[in-house]
C-alpha cells in the first residue's frame, strides 16, 4: 500500500493511511501530501472520496466498516 500511496502523493493527491504499528518506512510519510496515523478507527476516513483496502484488512475493520456505510469506492 506504502507503493500506492507514494504514487498517488507524489502525483498531488492528498493521502491518508492506518496502520497497526508504524513502519520502518513512515519517516517518509508527512511529506508530500501524506498522512499516517497508527491504529484504527472509523472517524479517520473524514471526506475520502476513494478508500483502498489491503487484502490483509478485515471487513470488521472500523474504517472499513465506515467506508462501506457511505458507499466510498474500495
Amino acid at each position: 500500500m506504502s507503493a500506492i500511496a507514494e504514487i498517488l502523493a507524489g502525483t498531488g493527491h492528498q493521502v491518508s493511511g492506518s496502520t497497526q504499528q508504524r513502519p520502518p518506512r513512515s519517516n517518509a510519510c508527512g511529506r508530500r501530501n501524506q498522512d499516517l496515523r497508527v491504529g484504527h478507527s472509523a472517524d479517520q476516513i473524514g471526506d475520502a472520496e476513494i478508500v483502498a483496502i489491503s487484502t490483509a484488512i478485515p471487513d470488521t475493520n472500523p474504517e472499513v466498516v465506515a467506508a462501506k456505510a457511505r458507499v466510498c469506492p474500495s
